[in-house]
């Protein structure tokens, strides 16, 4: 049921007092003989999250009882399912970010619009954790501001600026690519949809930053070419085994950007 989750939070967003899933189950595939309780449990975690309490349940009628389906119903919105502070007349568009090339009803975005929709209504969590789809990073000292990350992932909800990493948040799918290919393992991606780094809690701005650096400028031109950390970590591993290689040099030959330090080399 890979639309259960965006499908739940619209008609949430819509109004409605509570979501009835309904799907096979005994041996089906498509359920499983434990008919969605981890879908469930982490939606209900969402609408917690969202100040509505647990609105979510799953039913799975046997063809045999059609019966005991209609009472399994009924008693899930007979059982004191508060009526929703969010008002009727929400019509989804399915379009979050409209910078992006996605297509409309993404599931990603289309939560992200519902959730939108809701938190005016609500006292909700900083952190909506039921929504894993969203992620959240931190990033530790050890980063070394190379574009693996940036470079790595698929939503462009990273960005090297200068000697700083900035993150979009409303972009990040919480896929781990980031985490997974960072050379330093200073990245963590933990799943959860944090309110105050959406732009409109932001002053409008969709990017945070989440580390910043230094840029090294070239001794000889003066031209920024690397960040300190990346130019240390280099001349750390391997500057021994280029020293000398430009005799004439003053310092390090990792003080010098590309085009100067061939320069260098070429006229030693």
């Amino acid at each position: 049921m890979p639309w259960a989750k965006p499908t739940s939070c619209t008609r949430l967003a819509a109004g409605a007092d509570g979501v009835a899933i309904v799907g096979c189950g005994g041996d089906c595939l498509h359920s499983g003989p434990d008919p969605k309780a981890e879908l469930v449990t982490r939606l209900n975690r969402a609408t917690s999250d969202l100040g509505l309490g647990e609105r979510v349940a799953f039913f799975a009628p046997a063809p045999d009882d059609p019966g005991a389906f209609a009472e399994n119903v009924g008693q899930f919105v007979d059982a004191g399912i508060d009526e929703s502070p969010v008002p009727t007349g929400h019509e989804a568009t399915g379009v979050a970010d409209g910078s992006t090339p996605n297509p409309e009803f993404n599931t990603h975005e289309w939560a992200l619009e519902s959730v939108r929709a809701i938190l005016p209504h609500v006292d909700a969590d900083d952190v909506i954790t039921g929504l894993d789809s969203f992620g959240r990073v931190d990033v530790n000292d050890d980063c070394t501001f190379t574009p693996t990350c940036s470079n790595l992932c698929p939503t462009d909800a990273l960005r090297r600026e200068d000697a700083g990493l900035e993150f979009n948040h409303e972009r990040c799918v919480h896929c781990g690519l980031c985490e997974a290919g960072c050379m330093e393992d200073a990245i963590r991606v933990d799943g959860g949809l944090e309110v105050e780094l959406l732009p409109e809690h932001n002053d409008g701005d969709a990017w945070t930053t989440v580390a910043e650096g230094e840029m090294r400028e070239c001794r000889r031109c003066g031209k920024p070419f690397t960040s300190e950390a990346s130019a240390e970590k280099i001349s750390d591993e391997v500057g021994d085994v280029v020293a000398g290689i430009a005799s004439d040099t003053t310092g390090d030959i990792f003080e010098y950007c590309g085009d100067c330090r061939a320069k260098l080399v070429y006229d030693r």
